[in-house]
């Protein structure tokens, strides 16, 4: 039985390192000898629009806009260049942190993930859960599609001693073997095949960044077409994970418009698997033992987002996305701090 957890920044974040996109500006917008007039002036600008860039993608697609006449092509892919090679150079360093993490502790973190992923939930509600996943046999089989340009959850599952066997199921009287499968990095790495873009040209103010380009250029700013580009079939080979999940865990990702793509493909996939649930980490979920219509109210807004990238939602879409607060990475938290 295939679990696929989609892994985004968050999961870094938990891990103690500051690879928040509001962290990395805060190095970003320091000047350096190297800044030319025109990286000065995307500085400034990124200076006078700071809540706009705390999501660096979309803000990158809106800014092109600012980029105009006979030189703003030019002016923009210099401005690009330069915020990507330093966002790949601050996220390597700052994973760099989690060199001094005991294998051990790793180690249990992960295997307290991947054995507790359906705690946290009320009577009905696990259930319910319960009840969609009775049908599919064997063990839970967990994948992995990473979001994140980091290799620190690569590096948890390397801690694992039997990286094949992660606990065991009951399954109608019989014990099966858990067990870790495949993780694609989505989006590349800090040093290969990173992309850094948008879900699609919609998302690109002014077009005409492009229009002296070659394709490649208008390519790597649209993250599908990227992918394309690098010729290692990595969307591909994500994409058909998803398609063969029978339960999808969502961690430390935003719901953001730049990964519009993957939240329809999610809507296709419950169309096409109507036992299909969707369990998304919240890490801001209120407490919900006293007042539970507090964290209800919490669980709506969140479906609410995910589904305003739906196109034709199931008719029984809220029975099947699930919010949850508790952390199954807990036992991960801020490791990088110690």
């Amino acid at each position: 039985m295939n679990i696929t957890l989609m892994i985004g920044n968050g999961f870094d974040i938990n891990l103690g390192l500051k690879t928040s996109y509001h962290s990395f500006l805060q190095y970003y917008r320091q000047p350096t000898p190297s800044d030319t007039p025109t990286i000065c002036r995307f500085k400034e600008m990124i200076d006078r629009n700071l809540d706009k860039w705390s999501d660096v993608e979309l803000a990158l697609g809106e800014c092109t806009q600012h980029f105009t006449g006979e030189h703003g092509s030019d002016e923009f892919f210099e401005c690009y260049d330069d915020i990507f090679d330093s966002l790949a150079r601050y996220l390597a360093h700052a994973e760099q942190r989690l060199n001094s993490c005991s294998p051990e502790v790793l180690r249990e973190g992960m295997l307290h993930a991947l054995n507790t992923w359906e705690q946290g939930f009320r009577t009905q509600r696990k259930a319910r859960i319960d009840q969609a996943l009775i049908q599919h046999s064997g063990g839970y089989h967990f994948n992995f599609l990473v979001f994140n340009y980091t290799r620190t959850l690569d590096r948890c599952l390397a801690a694992l001693t039997h990286p094949r066997k992660t606990g065991i199921r009951m399954h109608n009287g019989t014990t099966y073997a858990n067990s870790v499968g495949q993780v694609v990095h989505v989006h590349g790495f800090t040093d290969r095949d990173m992309i850094l873009g948008v879900n699609d040209r919609s998302q690109i103010a002014d077009d005409n960044v492009f229009a002296s380009r070659l394709i490649f250029d208008t390519d790597r700013l649209i993250k599908i077409a990227a992918n394309r580009l690098y010729e290692e079939n990595t969307d591909e080979t994500a994409h058909q994970i998803l398609r063969e999940s029978h339960l999808l865990y969502i961690y430390g990702m935003s719901l953001g418009d730049t990964d519009q793509l993957w939240w329809q493909r999610v809507e296709e996939l419950m169309h096409q698997r109507p036992t299909l649930h969707v369990i998304i980490y919240s890490h801001n979920a209120p407490q919900d033992q006293l007042h539970y219509a507090r964290f209800l109210q919490h669980e709506n807004q969140i479906q609410l987002r995910l589904l305003n990238f739906f196109r034709d939602p199931p008719e029984d879409i809220m029975e099947r996305i699930h919010v949850t607060g508790y952390n199954i990475f807990s036992k991960l938290k801020d490791v990088a701090e110690s």
